[in-house]
């Protein structure tokens, strides 16, 4: 019950490629949701001085 059975699955070599690609993406739309979150919640505290000479 507690003892994993074999599994009789192949893995081709481009699949490894693949799970990369999607994790290096998965981390990239991450970095980007932080960033744009980022500013919103920056531009909550500071406020924008128009004052031109």
């Amino acid at each position: 019950m507690f003892y994993g059975s074999s599994a009789y699955a192949y893995l081709d070599p481009s699949t490894g490629g693949m799970l990369i690609s999607a994790i290096v993406g998965m981390f990239a739309t991450l970095g980007l949701v932080i960033k744009s979150y980022w500013y919103k919640l920056k531009s909550l505290f500071t406020t924008k001085d128009d004052t031109e000479e």
